[in-house]
């Protein structure tokens, strides 16, 4: 009796929550919500879960800028009592999905994005048939997020490097998409390796190793060319 007295009809789920009924029965055809009590085909029931579910999912939208994929991942992955959506997993996917340095995630046409970047259409067509920029945006548009990744690479070729030559990110992007699985899979996963280190650790660590390789490459090319250079004064000198 008790368990029947903490049930609620979606009129009183709606009015509690503020959500409305069409956007629960999304949420619920999503997977982002449990699934109410049926007691007949047109008759549900909700309980105290189903408030603290559409809170977290609200909180994860407007406070944490998420989108729904990532929310249903966390949601689901709370009722499997999984770590997800923990401390240190809202850190790191606050890093990720924070607003761009627009401050929103409003959609930009290809003019708008060539006029806020600087890189002219035939970068950006590059660019777009590379995958790097473009994304998961839809219909042609893109987001702030590209617009940031945009902006970064206008730095670069204000710096020397001709829109060809930014099509090596491409190979780059797909070496990290090939760490990133890597990572999912030996460390944060692994059953073996449970419970897995802090994101934020695992992130730290790849992100060093990088640092490290880039300077080791740099460090490589300066002395090939004291070398050259050593060479070239060395058959001056002879000749």
């Amino acid at each position: 009796m008790e368990r029947e007295r903490d049930l609620m009809k979606m009129a009183e789920l709606v009015a509690t929550t503020g959500v409305s009924k069409q956007t629960i029965h999304f949420y619920l055809r999503e997977g982002l919500l449990s699934p109410p009590v049926q007691t007949g085909r047109n008759i549900a029931y909700y309980d105290d879960r189903h408030i603290q579910e559409i809170r977290t999912i609200k909180d994860l939208q407007e406070k944490h800028y998420y989108p729904l994929s990532l929310i249903k991942m966390i949601m689901e992955g709370r009722r499997q009592g999984k770590d997800i959506g923990g401390d240190d997993h809202l850190e790191t996917f606050d890093d990720m999905f924070a607003k761009s340095s627009e401050g929103s995630e409003s959609r930009l046409t290809y003019r708008e994005l060539s006029d806020a970047s600087g890189l002219g259409p035939e970068v950006l067509d590059k660019l777009a048939e590379a995958g790097l920029i473009g994304i998961g945006a839809g219909d042609s548009l893109f987001t702030s997020y590209d617009l940031d990744l945009a902006r970064a690479l206008k730095k670069i070729v204000d710096l020397g490097l001709a829109g060809d030559d930014l099509l090596i990110y491409r190979d780059y992007l797909s070496l990290m998409r090939r760490e990133v699985q890597l990572a999912h899979d030996r460390i944060i996963t692994n059953p073996v390796r449970q419970p897995h280190p802090p994101l934020a650790e695992i992130g730290q660590a790849l992100n060093q190793l990088k640092i490290l390789l880039t300077k080791q490459a740099f460090r490589e090319m300066l002395m090939e060319h004291k070398e050259h250079d050593e060479r070239e004064e060395g058959g001056e000198g002879d000749a």
